[in-house]
């Protein structure tokens, strides 16, 4: 509804802040049929519809389900100092964390989660031992714009005296297991498509590339190569529900799991301890709030 409203508070938003492409025009489109229903603008929705938009959406994350809140917030407010809105009220502002937490599809959030031992049997499936690589360090050191982490490691960067593995800004812990597949990677100079088809890798990093790939040394191509890699290896192991952030997650869980293990703690201690919750995020590089992860992933840490 109200396109030509929403039209200008987008050129408005795009010409003065800094937003990735479309996320306006997308979300915009994903409410449409929404407001039509009620008959409404969607800055005219009181907090009962907000939630139930928000709800529809199948989110499994917290912080997508924020994100749209704080977008749609923010169009409310514009439209408030334009005179658009009769309530004369920002019912976006009313929801607090739990009230969102609510709108969490707990079933797909739960489902896109992969324990240790699952991944381990599954990658073992995949045909070469970069992909097998690729999976198993998402899982153990997470996920960075355009993998930049995992695209620059060497297989002198391992330390096996203590089992870590130095990268540009922080040094990690890592397992055997990954260390004996770093070494399989970095010894392969063939690999196998989905077509059995040999292919020659190149590189002197852990994760060569295929001659057929970006070969300009930028990591954003290469950074966009192993996206289609993951993707292709997830479809191929059925686990077509997962993303890389998914399998960064499921990572981090199992650690939390396991530091609760070693020191007699429940998952849901660890997190807010903050000693041991600090050494997770520093694994993984992620700043995230003790308080939110817990509101976001206390179902499943107690699974």
């Amino acid at each position: 509804m109200n396109p030509d409203q929403k039209k200008r508070y987008m050129e408005i938003k795009y010409q003065n802040d800094i937003l990735p492409p479309r996320v306006l025009e997308r979300l915009f489109q994903k409410i449409d049929s929404f407001e039509r229903r009620r008959n409404k603008d969607c800055s005219e929705f009181n907090s009962k519809e907000i939630l139930s938009f928000l709800t529809l959406n199948n989110d499994k994350s917290l912080s997508v389900i924020e994100n749209k809140r704080s977008i749609l917030s923010n169009y409310t407010d514009w439209c408030l100092t334009n005179g658009f809105v009769k309530s004369g009220q920002n019912h976006y502002e009313e929801l607090t964390i739990s009230d969102l937490k609510k709108c969490i599809n707990k079933e797909k959030m739960k489902s896109s989660i992969i324990t240790r031992e699952d991944l381990l049997e599954t990658i073992s499936e995949l045909e070469n031992f970069r992909d097998q690589f690729i999976l198993l360090s998402i899982f153990e050191i997470g996920v960075k714009r355009h993998f930049a982490d995992l695209i620059n490691i060497n297989i002198e960067d391992f330390n096996r005296e203590n089992n870590t593995l130095v990268l540009e800004n922080r040094t990690v812990t890592v397992s055997d297991k990954l260390y004996e597949l770093a070494v399989a990677a970095n010894n392969s100079l063939v690999y196998y498509d989905t077509r059995n088809r040999a292919v020659t890798l190149v590189g002197d990093k852990v994760v060569k590339y295929s001659l057929r790939g970006p070969r300009s040394g930028n990591a954003n191509d290469y950074g966009k190569k192993i996206i289609a890699i993951v993707r292709r290896s997830l479809d191929y192991l059925g686990l077509d529900n997962i993303i890389p952030r998914d399998l960064a997650l499921s990572g981090m869980i199992h650690l939390i799991k396991e530091y609760g293990k070693y020191y007699h703690l429940d998952p849901k201690e660890v997190v807010m301890n903050k000693k041991l919750y600090s050494k997770v995020c520093q694994q993984y590089d992620v700043k995230t709030y003790s308080t939110v992860f817990l509101h976001q992933y206390e179902t499943v840490l107690s699974s």
